[in-house]
Parts: structure tokens; C-alpha cells; sequence
């Protein structure tokens, strides 16, 4: 079954990842920018520039390469989804579903590269829902290539100004499995559960602009998804969801200052305003000590509506061009990245 298989793969890579570090988080690439809440559209000065600010991609240096994982997995909804997978019959599946916790969980997995202003990256995720009745699984994966430009190089470059554009290939699958609650037992064309399958292909492009004020100030601007667009095709003989033709328009303005010594730290805001949603306020530091061998990330984002906010935290480890980071949050996130810069 094209479902089973595509969920058990979502678990196996969830369990792979907690095997490394517990408890992971998706669709905040990079664990640098997510230890400072995510607040990095003015800061983007490395490969993972091409997601969060591909105009940063003129200060990510010479050459560098990163990889990167991330997921926050239920361990115990885990063992009890396949448990519905294991279902010897669509009957049993249908009340093994019914036994299920509503729960979230999410994947994501990046590798970026970028030579001087040009970069390539791919970026992966994967949302894995149950909303009691219903089972889905949306996958998104994009193929990034992406380039900076600077527009004003001014003598030690106090008001200089890049752009960066990204063109996306896209790719997307969605699967879904759900109760049929008018399920009648004594008609042999009604079925338990009932299926989705679905595929898309698509593009989409970004935009991004750096301005360096002076030289302790700079400001971003990110547009994510100016246009892009999927085409799904049901493989399924149901539609069981109204998928989006698109990805959502975002746009994030930021500010990064680099505080003078002794404080000698970078500290950051973001405001984004993702397309038909609230607004979410990104805040962020990063202190570097040892020598530059270690660095202290700390943050928090939350939504403009006043809602719970998210505390983040990570860590670095500075070896020459060699840098591991990890963060974690106060929602069971962690994100662990590798990264070389030359």
C-alpha cells in the first residue's frame, strides 16, 4: 500500500534523527538561525543564506557547505501509528485509528552549498498529522538555486546594498488515510477507511534584499514565494482534500546590530507576515566566547495576537572552518547542523 509505505518512511526518518539528538523540530532550517528564534533575514552571512535571505549569499565567503536535520517526533504516537499500519484489515485499522491521539510531527532536512555569490540547495519537509478522524502526510521538497548581486560597494562597504534572487523547483505528495464514519457494515461497496494519494510539481521564486546602514547596523527584507505554483494530480480515485495550488507569499523584515566590545554580541529582530496569517515577532542573540570557539545563541518568536511564545536556545562549536551548531526550544524542538566555510 503506496500510503503505508510513504508514512513508515516519515517514522523511520524521525527515529533516525532521534538517534543523533532527542527530540527535533521541522521547517527551521538551520540550527544557528533557529538557537537565535529564527531571527536572521539581516544576519544570513552563510550558505542557509539561499532560505532565509539570498541577498546575504554576497557575505557567506569564498566557499561553504552545510547540512542540516531537524524534527520534534511523539515517540509514543509513533509506536501507536504503526500499529494502524501494521492493520491486518481495513476494520481493524479503522478502530485502531479511532485509539489514536490527535498529535503533530514534522521533519525537515537542508544541504546548501554556495561558491562566492551563487549558491544550490536542496530543502525537504515533511508534516505528519493526525485530526481525529483523518491521517495525512504532505511532503514539500525544493530544489534551490540561488544568486546575490551587490548594487552599492561604498568604501568600507557602510551603505552597501545587495539583492539576492532564488529560482525553486518544487515537488510535493500528499497521502491521507481516515475513518469512513458512515461506514455500513451491510453494504459490500462501503469501506472502514478511506484514501488519499496525490502528487504536485510546480516553481517558485524568491526575493531578498541586505543593506548594511554602518558598520554595526544591518537591515533584510525576505519575500518568499513572490510566485510559485504546484499542479496536482489525485492518484487516488478520492479527493480527500483541497490542497493549496501554491506556497504561501511571506515577507520578513529584520534588523541585526553587532554590539561593540565588551558586550562584543549580535542581536536581531524579525517581523513576518506569512500570506492570510497573523504576523510573528522573531528576536535573537549571539554571543561568541573562548577565542570565538564557542558561541551562545538565545531567542524567542512569538505570534503578533499575543499567543504563547517559543524560547530557543543553541550552542556552537567554532573549529577553523568546521562549525557544529544545535538548538533546541521550549516546545521539544532541536535542530542539529554542520556547516564549512572558506
Amino acid at each position: 500500500m503506496k500510503l503505508k509505505m510513504n508514512i513508515i518512511l516519515c517514522l523511520v526518518m524521525l527515529l533516525v534523527v532521534m538517534s543523533f539528538t532527542p527530540a527535533f523540530a521541522a521547517q527551521k532550517y538551520g540550527a544557528r538561525a533557529y538557537g537565535m528564534g529564527g531571527a536572521f533575514t539581516a544576519v544570513a552571512d552563510d550558505s542557509t543564506a539561499i532560505y532565509w535571505n539570498p541577498a546575504g549569499l554576497v557575505q557567506s565567503g569564498l566557499v561553504g557547505m552545510q547540512f542540516g536535520v531537524g524534527s520534534n517526533p511523539d515517540q509514543e504516537f509513533i509506536s501507536d501509528a504503526q500499529d494502524v499500519l501494521d492493520a491486518s484489515s481495513k476494520l481493524e485499522q479503522f478502530n485502531k485509528l479511532d485509539q489514536l491521539k490527535d498529535t503533530e510531527m514534522s521533519f525537515d532536512l537542508m544541504a546548501t552549498g554556495n561558491f562566492k555569490k551563487i549558491g544550490l540547495g536542496v530543502l525537504a519537509t515533511n508534516d505528519f498529522t493526525y485530526n481525529k478522524p483523518k491521517l495525512t502526510n504532505m511532503a514539500i521538497g525544493q530544489g534551490v538555486a540561488s544568486w546575490g548581486v551587490n548594487l552599492l560597494e561604498p568604501p568600507l562597504n557602510i551603505g552597501a546594498f545587495s539583492m539576492g534572487f532564488n529560482v525553486k523547483g518544487l515537488w510535493s505528495q500528499y497521502d491521507s488515510v481516515e475513518q469512513n464514519l458512515s461506514y455500513d457494515p451491510t453494504d459490500p461497496n462501503s469501506a472502514p477507511t478511506i484514501e488519499g494519494s496525490a502528487t504536485a510539481k510546480g516553481y517558485g521564486v524568491d526575493f531578498g534584499a541586505l543593506a548594511k546602514v554602518t558598520d554595526m547596523v544591518n537591515l533584510g527584507l525576505s519575500i518568499k514565494n513572490v510566485t510559485s505554483t504546484l499542479d496536482w494530480e489525485w492518484d487516488s480515485a478520492t479527493k480527500t482534500a483541497d490542497l493549496e495550488e501554491s506556497l504561501p507569499r511571506t515577507v520578513t523584515v529584520g534588523a541585526a546590530v553587532k554590539l561593540p566590545y565588551p558586550l562584543a554580541a549580535t542581536v536581531a529582530a524579525d517581523i513576518e507576515s506569512p500570506e492570510n496569517g497573523e504576523d510573528i515577532y522573531h528576536f535573537g542573540i549571539e554571543k561568541n566566547i573562548l577565542f570565538n570557539g564557542l558561541s551562545l545563541r538565545g531567542g524567542m518568536y512569538k505570534p503578533a495576537s499575543g499567543g504563547d511564545e517559543v524560547i530557543t536556545g543553541g550552542l556552537g562549536l567554532n573549529l577553523a572552518a568546521l562549525h557544529a551548531n544545535l538548538a533546541m526550544d521550549s516546545n521539544d524542538y532541536a535542530s542539529l547542523s554542520v556547516n564549512l566555510n572558506f
